[in-house]
């Protein structure tokens, strides 16, 4: 069961969360559900866009100096479009873990979505600095200064509109 479990963890760090997924279930079932476990449980219950399961799996992923609930629960608003509530959980896993290149990128999306991309762009800039490789953080980065160069265009088309009337 470790070693069912293990592997779909690692499944699910490929990006491949429906094979991580049987996995991960064979291995709760099974008994076998240490918190990181749990997590990864979580997240590909969410990753399959099984929501209202996942808000089940949560209450059973205890709150621990990891932060393996914090992640979930982010994650789970996040992918639910409940933004705010969303930034605070992943927040609070940040705090935990802020050299966590992943959990930056999801609080960036969570604030990019709030339309503040200053700060996006901080944290993608943070996330990218702790993994230079990782296309992912960078395609994020790239959207979210453009987004912040559209704002500040529109901006200054603004200021110009209102001085000339």
């Amino acid at each position: 069961l470790q070693l069912t479990g293990r592997t779909g963890q690692a499944l699910l760090s490929l990006g491949r969360a429906d094979e991580a997924l049987e996995k991960l279930r064979v291995a709760q079932a099974g008994g076998f559900n240490p918190p990181d476990i749990q997590r990864a449980f979580g997240l590909a219950l969410v990753a399959n866009g099984l929501y209202a399961e996942a808000e089940r799996a949560i209450v059973d992923i205890p709150a621990d100096s990891r932060g393996n609930l914090e992640l979930v629960q982010g994650y789970l608003l996040l992918e639910r479009g409940a933004d705010a509530p969303a930034e605070e959980a992943l927040r609070r896993f940040v705090d935990i873990r802020p050299t966590d290149p992943a959990a930056l990128n999801l609080l960036a999306t969570a604030v990019y979505r709030q339309q503040r991309y200053s700060e996006s762009v901080a944290l993608l800039e943070r996330a990218t600095d702790l993994d230079p490789a990782n296309e992912t953080w960078a395609a994020n980065l790239e959207r979210a200064r453009a987004a912040l160069a559209a704002e500040g265009l529109a901006s200054e088309a603004e200021s110009t509109r209102a001085a000339t009337n």
